[in-house]
């Protein structure tokens, strides 16, 4: 039996083995899906597929939409009000 993951862990993995059709299928689920971790390595894991079954230059829009969900670091002065708001 195959061990349960957050999808944004197993993700990766599937990315890795998909072909250009399930691809296609994947970036829907990807896109329409909130990823609350590893967006770096979904990314990675995205690109490095797309330039093996290609085609490279066309990533359907997932390296844009899982970095658009990455946190944004925080700034000084929100760093400061969290401090203080504790």
């Amino acid at each position: 039996m195959v061990s349960l993951r957050p999808f944004h862990e197993a993700v990766i993995d599937v990315i890795a083995i998909a072909s250009r059709a399930e691809l296609n299928i994947l970036a829907l689920l990807i896109m329409s899906t909130k990823i609350p971790a590893n967006h770096d390595q979904v990314i990675e894991a995205w690109q490095k597929r797309r330039e093996i079954v290609g085609p490279a230059d066309d990533d359907l829009g997932v390296p844009a939409s899982v970095f658009a969900q990455k946190p944004k670091p925080m700034t000084e002065e929100e760093m400061i009000k969290d401090t203080l708001d504790r």
